[in-house]
């Protein structure tokens, strides 16, 4: 995974390196919310007038609270006031990250006094040396097509797009090294009940193997286009774009205008769990 090995670094990134973003990820239309009959207005953060990943001070730019709990677990704890980037309700969050075998498993759990849409995402970035070898399978057999200003357009079958992966095959053609760039939401091909985990994507080399399984109805693909060159103070490989894939468990962009079932309150407590298993294949 991508990351920095000096804290401070991550306060500038502006790719969500590694981080949970939120209250809600993905982009919000023109950073407006409705719930009954009173409009919200959020911190408009994305250059086309939007609220992404929960406004310019979401979880991801938050300085989170840790805890150990043994030597393969930490807990991760955030709170975030009535009004904050806009969003209703006093919202108390808790991360769980832990090693299970050749799993790392990670649950977010949150808890807000007023009505709410949520939407969490841990932004880890995948990225191995030799990005020119990477396959790639989303069990989806649907993608969202965005329109000119980023947001959700129509649902559509995979094959009426330039990103088929329903089946396991390279990232990369004619022997380039860079990734194209990708940055598509797809829905996770669901055949247990809401809630248990479902697998959502593998990606490989010839040397290892990553399988993600989650709670969440989604499956973001992003390659990292926006990734800034950084030969230093990093954690993994070289940063710069189009060298890694990240893989994030979410909910519908746009849900709430989407009239989806992304709303949390009192009487409904917001959990996920995403899974990353990894296998060496050599």
């Amino acid at each position: 995974m991508l990351g920095f090995t000096d804290p401070k670094f991550y306060e500038h990134d502006t790719e969500s390196i590694g981080a949970i973003c939120g209250r809600y990820a993905n982009r919000l239309e023109d950073g407006r919310i409705r719930h009954c009959d009173q409009w919200f207005e959020l911190d408009r953060n994305h250059p086309l007038g939007h609220c992404i990943h929960g406004g310019k001070e979401g979880t991801g730019q938050q300085a989170w609270t840790l805890r150990g709990e043994g030597s393969s677990c930490v807990r991760a704890f955030c709170v975030l006031p009535d009004a904050h980037m806009g969003f209703p309700g006093h919202c108390s969050i808790e991360a769980r990250y832990w090693i299970e075998d050749t799993a790392l498993h990670f649950t977010i759990d949150a808890d807000v006094s007023k009505p709410c849409p949520l939407n969490f995402v841990q932004h880890a970035y995948f990225a191995w040396d030799r990005p020119n070898q990477y396959r790639l399978q989303i069990h989806a057999s649907e993608a969202i097509l965005t329109d000119h200003r980023e947001l959700p357009l129509a649902q559509v079958d995979v094959t009426e797009t330039d990103t088929v992966f329903n089946q396991m095959k390279p990232v990369i053609i004619d022997n380039q090294n860079n990734l194209p760039a990708i940055d598509r939401a797809f829905v996770i091909d669901r055949k247990t009940p809401s809630g248990s985990q479902m697998a959502a994507a593998t990606l490989e080399t010839s040397d290892i193997r990553l399988d993600v399984s989650t709670t969440e109805p989604m499956i973001h693909v992003y390659t990292g286009q926006g990734i800034q060159h950084n030969q230093h103070h990093v954690i993994g490989q070289e940063h710069q774009p189009l060298r890694s894939i990240c893989l994030e468990s979410e909910n519908f962009p746009n849900g709430p205008a989407l009239e989806k079932d992304v709303w949390y309150g009192q009487d409904r407590p917001y959990h996920q769990h995403t899974t990353w298993t990894f296998e060496i294949l050599c």
